[in-house]
């Protein structure tokens, strides 16, 4: 008990771990996750295995809002959206 594997991405180089993790992200939101676009939202805005490209970023970020028109409670399980919201507010004022 507590046994904890190895972290899998302990040993690549950061370029290689980001565009593994950009990767995953972005076809966790091409299944139509919540996290996985608002996380894909945010590689592009930090061009973290991809290239940095806020307009994406932006379309990503919105995707993890799809279904969440108005705004997130502090309390509610939508904290992919709420991250989202807060990092386009954030692109926004750059």
């Amino acid at each position: 008990a507590g046994d904890v594997a190895p972290d899998p991405f302990s040993a690549l180089a950061r370029p290689a771990r980001d565009l593994c993790l950009y990767r995953s992200f972005a076809s966790a939101c091409d299944a139509g996750d919540a996290w996985g676009c608002a996380m894909s939202g945010q590689s592009y805005h930090l061009g973290e295995g991809v290239a940095r490209d806020d307009a994406r970023a932006r379309a990503q970020l919105l995707r993890a809002c799809v279904d969440r028109p108005g705004p997130e409670p502090e309390d509610t399980a939508r904290a992919p959206c709420r991250f989202a919201r807060n990092l386009l507010a954030a692109i926004s004022a750059d």
